[in-house]
């Protein structure tokens, strides 16, 4: 049989008890002992630092200038594990006691030496039992180190469920401390908010030992709650009783957020494809109804037989098919500029006052036919009325809004104009109309959408115009709103920054 070397550091100031010491060990066949006796200090700290410690020491407790339980105790404070024997003369009882408790791993008195080749064998068989303990231990707390670091929430409770241990993230997430946490009661009832269609798989997991797996709302101590995935398993032993519960849990919050947030986003896709299917629908109507007129009309003024008062009156319908055949186009055109961001902002210095005069002129007219009584307010006099913006768009903004009040108002009053806060200018629309329902004032301003579809059919139009006057409202770093109630008339508002100037530039410092 192969003999296996065996690196022996021998303490020993007396080389007669070397002697017999290695006498001995020559009875331990399946070792080849390879001796390195030493007498100092110095020499024995050199071997167990070296890159090649021994294997085994053997040290005389009694040494001239190093006694054996200094040399013991140079050892373990290096946390070094090398089965350490004491051989010598004589040991009372007390002193054995102590050498065992210091850490030694056996002792061999002179005048029992035989004893020598069983103690060696007896330390190296504990050693790699001690070996295997610490590399045991090691990869436990390796384990528990990787656990505690680990992104997923982790709790052990015992057969009862009471936590025995809960990693890091477990107090991060509850807001608890490993304290607080331990002995309490894992059950899902004191984590979680109720979940029934859980209940009775999480009463089945806990009292008969089933896996459970699901997606339950969490609190925590500040009764913050989030989604988790809970994977719940009960470990049993081999009788097959339930020793333990293991629950794995991950934070799916930002998962959950995201499925709610691509539902939506799918939802408001199919609801803009109809919403755009109808607007289509809607403007093909709209443009159609124009053309007809004005094809119709114009086959009619081929005819000789009509006079020319009657042509005029063709005329006249031929002119208005065509104002509002543009007015569409023209609103198509303004709804794709403003899409591709490509709509642009022309500043100007100009009397608000003008444009309010140029609208009263325009709309009154079609307020007295349908017997509305029709308004304007002015809040600055004419020479402290100018302003630094886009004309052209708070024109085109208020006409908007003024001929959507005509459309909708059949009896009553249409005023506009404008108030003058402390830091901003705010047009206003006031009608009497058939107002708006609260659940539907934020959507009118979308693209493509009214109140309900049937306003198209009831009054006509494409829909587009207060999405516009909207994105008009934007660009001027303004903000249009709506205040109404169904049956009883609204209030559309325009707030643009204020920039008021006199007609020489001079500040305004009061308002009229």
């Amino acid at each position: 049989m192969e003999k296996e070397d065996l690196q022996i550091l021998m303490l020993e100031d007396n080389e007669l008890d070397a002697e017999l010491n290695i006498q001995q060990l020559s009875y331990l066949e399946e070792y080849n002992c390879i001796i390195n006796l030493i007498q100092t200090k110095e020499d024995y700290i050199k071997e167990i630092e070296s890159s090649t410690p021994p294997q085994l020491i053997l040290c005389d407790y009694n040494l001239p200038q190093y006694n054996g339980m200094e040399a013991l105790k140079d050892l373990n404070t290096r946390g070094i594990l090398i089965p350490f024997v004491f051989v010598t003369g004589t040991m009372q009882e007390e002193v054995a006691v102590d050498a065992i408790k210091a850490g030694a791993w056996d002792y061999v008195v002179k005048d029992r030496l035989f004893r020598l080749p069983l103690a060696v064998r007896g330390a190296l068989g504990l050693k790699k039992e001690r070996e295997a303990a610490r590399k045991a231990k090691e990869k436990i707390f390796r384990l528990i180190q990787s656990i505690d670091k680990t992104s997923a929430q982790i709790i052990i409770a015992d057969e009862n469920h009471r936590i025995e241990y809960a990693n890091r993230k477990v107090c991060e997430i509850t807001g608890m401390s490993l304290k607080e946490l331990t002995g309490s009661d894992a059950r899902l009832s004191v984590i979680y908010e109720d979940h029934p269609e859980y209940e009775s798989k999480i009463n089945a997991c806990f009292e008969k030992g089933e896996i459970f797996r699901g997606e339950l709302l969490a609190r925590n101590k500040n009764n913050e709650r989030r989604w988790e995935l809970v994977s719940i398993t009960p470990i049993k032993n081999r009788h097959g009783e339930i020793t333990n519960f293991v629950a794995v849990k991950e934070d799916i919050t930002a998962q959950k957020k995201l499925e709610k947030d691509l539902i939506k986003a799918r939802d408001e896709a199919e609801e803009s494809n109809r919403l755009k299917t109808a607007f289509l629908h809607n403007v093909s109507h709209e443009i159609r109804t124009p053309l007809n007129v004005i094809g119709g009309y114009s086959n009619l003024l081929k005819e000789r037989e009509f006079t020319e008062a009657e042509r005029q009156d063709f005329i006249s319908v031929i002119n208005s098919s065509s104002a509002q055949l543009v007015s569409i186009i023209n609103d198509i055109f303004a709804i794709s500029t403003l899409e591709a961001n490509q709509e642009q902002i022309n500043r100007e210095k100009f009397n608000v006052n003008s444009v309010i005069d140029e609208l009263y002129d325009i709309f009154k007219q079609k307020a007295a036919e349908k017997d509305i009584a029709f308004s304007a307010r002015k809040s600055l006099p004419d020479g402290n009325a100018v302003i630094h913006s886009d004309r052209i768009k708070i024109t085109q903004i208020l006409s908007n809004l003024i001929n959507n009040a005509l459309k909708f108002t059949s009896e009553g009053s249409i005023k506009f104009g404008y108030l003058v806060n402390a830091d901003s200018m705010e047009f206003f629309v006031n009608d009497t109309g058939i107002g708006i329902d609260p659940a539907f004032q934020d959507i009118i301003f979308d693209r493509f959408r009214q109140e309900d579809s049937s306003i198209n059919r009831l009054f006509g139009g494409s829909g587009l115009g207060l999405s516009i006057a909207k994105g008009y409202a934007e660009l001027l770093d303004g903000r249009l709103w709506v205040e109404s109630e169904k049956g009883k008339g609204s209030s559309f508002k325009l707030s643009i920054p204020h920039n008021i100037s006199s007609e020489e530039d001079a500040s305004l410092t009061s308002t009229a």
